[in-house]
C-alpha cells in the first residue's frame, strides 16, 4: 500500500525577501502519517510518502520525506507521487494565492501604497491541488480537509460536503478555528460518502489521526474494488 500524506503550509514569495504563509504546523498530518503506518495490516508492505512544508512537524515512523516551499513545488511533488498511490491524505494548508514575479524586485517598505499596489498587480490564484488528485490517481482512497474560522456547524458541514462532492473524496475532515478555541482542543467532523453523507465527530489530534487511519484501514481491507 502506497500512502501519500501532505502536511504543513506553503510559502509564496511576494518579492525577493517577503513571503506569504500560514500558521499550519503539520502536527496533525504527521500524526496521521504515523497512525496509517502503524495500523496497516502486517502482511502488507506499506510505503508512506510525506510531502511537507519545510518547517512542518515530521512523523516518527518511516516515511519518504519530500520537502516543498511553494504551491507549485507541492503540485509537482504530488503529481509525481500520487500517480501510483493507493491512498492520498491532503491536510496541507495550501495558499490560495501567489504572486507573479517575472522581474523579481524588493518593494520599498516605506511606501505602503506602492507596496499594496504592487501586490494588487501581481497576485494570482493558485491551482487547487485536491481537485487534481483524481486525475493522477482515479481509484485511490482520497481524504480532503476543510478549515474555517467562525462558521456555524451547519455552514462548516455544508462547506465540507461541497469539498466531498466537488473533489470526489471518500472522506473529508472539517474543523473550525473558533470552535476549537472554545473547546480548548482540536475538534474535527468526518464526512463520509455512504448511501448518504454521514457525519461523525472526533476530539483531540490523536483521536482524529486514529480516526483517519481507521477509515483507511477499513477501505484497504474491505472497500477496494
Amino acid at each position: 500500500m502506497k500512502v501519500v500524506v501532505t502536511g504543513g503550509g506553503t510559502r509564496e514569495y511576494i518579492d525577493d525577501v517577503r513571503v506569504m504563509t500560514n500558521i499550519s504546523s503539520g502536527k496533525l498530518a504527521a500524526l496521521i502519517a504515523e497512525q496509517v503506518y502503524v495500523t496497516a495490516p502486517s502482511d502488507d508492505r506499506i510505503e508512506v510518502v510525506y510531502i511537507h512544508g519545510r518547517h512542518a512537524a515530521l512523523p516518527g515512523t518511516p516515511a519518504k520525506h519530500v520537502p516543498i516551499t511553494t504551491t507549485q513545488d507541492a503540485l509537482e511533488a504530488m503529481e509525481e507521487h500520487c500517480e501510483f498511490a493507493d491512498v492520498v491524505i491532503h491536510p496541507m494548508a495550501v495558499s490560495d494565492f501567489t504572486f507573479q514575479r517575472d522581474k523579481p524586485v524588493k518593494v520599498s517598505g516605506s511606501d505602503a501604497s506602492a507596496f499594496v499596489e504592487y501586490m494588487r498587480q501581481t497576485i494570482v490564484p493558485t491551482p487547487k491541488l485536491l481537485a487534481k488528485v483524481r486525475t493522477w490517481s482515479p481509484k485511490c482512497f482520497l481524504v480532503g480537509f476543510k478549515f474555517l474560522s467562525g462558521a456555524s456547524f451547519a455552514d462548516l458541514t455544508e462547506a465540507a460536503r461541497k469539498v466531498l462532492n466537488d473533489n470526489l473524496c471518500d472522506l473529508v475532515v472539517a474543523n473550525d478555528l473558533q470552535a476549537m478555541k472554545k473547546a480548548k482542543t482540536h475538534v474535527a467532523h468526518f464526512l463520509t460518502r455512504d448511501n448518504e453523507v454521514s457525519v461523525s465527530t472526533y476530539e483531540g489530534k490523536d483521536r482524529i489521526a486514529h480516526g483517519v487511519a481507521a477509515h483507511v484501514d477499513s477501505w484497504w481491507r474491505f472497500g477496494r474494488d
